[in-house]
Parts: structure tokens; sequence; C-alpha cells
């Protein structure tokens, strides 16, 4: 008996329909059949989240190029993988203080001296970024991709945004772990920008294969427009909020 793929419609020719990619499924959904499925898309060692992790760890440019290229099946989607690592890592940071700690830190460092009610409009946008932390990296990634389409322009802007999703997924966790280093010590704060942007700049040249020392120059670049960029955008848009929330007698207590 010819069996026909529940999705589509089309007549299947094996264990997975060829037109949509939907796998043959005769019995009736069961609970350890969700639990299975659930675990699969996180732990498949041949797709799924921790094996795009483990590819975008030891080979980037492979990722970036055969998903560009139309071989996706085995990884998970850049926008999906960005989502998750952006919400772990932002959890993870907001919860454990990190955040607060890395914001002391740079306070420190520049010896920042402000008013209370300065203090105050602070604390109410730290607690709007932590609120929206996974957001705002998120949104980065289109600054970022339209600067680096203009200094690699082999790519188009589509593919950018797929290799950045992908490198500011890896930088995030990067970032994770050098903030839990150097909490505490704000004459360190530095080097979590420098591991994030060495790890683009790895990235950038595995994938583009320019010369190394013009790999570094237009990553330095893309990294400080692009964050120039995102500061402006937030500021500009925090500024509106605080002008609105002045000129209707808002506190920011």
């Amino acid at each position: 008996m010819n069996l026909n793929c529940k999705s589509c419609n089309t007549e299947l020719q094996g264990e997975y329909c060829h037109n949509c990619g939907q796998k043959l499924i005769t019995k009736r959904i069961t609970v350890k059949e969700l639990i299975r499925q659930f675990f699969s898309s996180f732990f498949n060692t041949e797709n799924g989240l921790i094996f795009t992790l483990k590819s975008l760890i030891t080979k980037p440019h492979k990722v970036v190029h055969e998903y560009i290229s139309g071989k996706t099946i085995k990884y998970t989607n850049p926008a999906r993988f960005a989502f998750f690592t952006f919400a772990i890592v932002g959890f993870i940071t907001v919860k454990f203080g990190l955040l607060d700690q890395d914001i002391d830190n740079f306070n420190e460092l520049t010896e920042v001296k402000s008013s209370e009610s300065a203090m105050n409009v602070q604390a109410y946008y730290i607690a709007k970024i932590k609120e929206f932390l996974s957001i705002f990296s998120f949104v980065s990634i289109f600054f970022f991709a339209a600067i680096a389409r203009m200094l690699w322009r082999s790519f188009n802007y589509a593919e950018h945004m797929v290799l950045q999703l992908y490198a500011a997924s890896l930088g995030s966790i990067a970032s994770l772990i050098t903030i839990s280093i150097v909490s505490g010590k704000p004459e360190l704060i530095i080097l979590q920008y420098l591991v994030t942007l060495t790890i683009y700049t790895i990235i950038y040249q595995m994938v583009f294969r320019n010369n190394p020392l013009v790999t570094t120059i237009k990553s330095i670049i893309a990294f400080v427009v692009g964050s120039i960029f995102m500061t402006l955008t937030t500021g500009i848009i925090f500024g509106i909020v605080t002008v609105i929330k002045i000129s209707l007698g808002s506190s920011f207590t």
C-alpha cells in the first residue's frame, strides 16, 4: 500500500518525504516520543543545537559556507540558534548578577560619578536592558551585518546575516565566560572585548581567506563601527523615552 506524506501529501518513497523532509509516522504520538523528539533536537550528533555548536567551534567556515550553499538540514537555523544562545546567555548574565558587575567594573574603571537623579535614570535603563537583553543582542546583528557587507562584498546581506548570527552566538558564549573571569576586576574589562573581537576576526579569516592583516583591520572596523551605530541607536531610543517620560511627569524611580 502506498503511503502519502502527512504534511504535503506527496507519495512516499522511503522513510522521509523527498518533497518536504517529513519523517514517516504510522503510530500515534506518545509522551515518550515527545520527550525523544525534544532531546533529539538538542543532543543529536548528526544535526541539532549541540551538533551546530560543536561544528561552529571546530569549523565555523564550513558551517557558514554549507548553510548559505543550501546544505541546511544538519544545522540549526542561524536565527533560531542565535535566539536560543542569547536567551540562555542573557538569563545566566542577569540571574547571577554578571551584567551588574560588568557595569560596576566599567563605572569604576572610568571613575564615573553621577548625581542621584542620573543614577536613577541609569538604573531604570539597566533594568530595561536586563529585561530585553536577548532582543538587544539579536537586533545588533542587523548593524554588524550591514557594516560587514560593506567590507566583504562577496557575500550579500542575507549571507552576512547567517555569518553574523552564528558568529555572534559564539561571541556571546565567549563573552559570558570572559565576564565571569573578569568579575570584580575592572582593570581586565577590556579582555572581554578583545576575546569577542578575536573570535570575529578568526571566523572572518576562515570564511573569506583574505590577508590576515587585512582581515584584522576590517574586523576592527566592523566591530567598532557596528558597536557605535548600535550604541547611538539605543541612545537615541532611550533619549526619546526619557524626554517623553519627563514631559509626562513620570518618575525613573
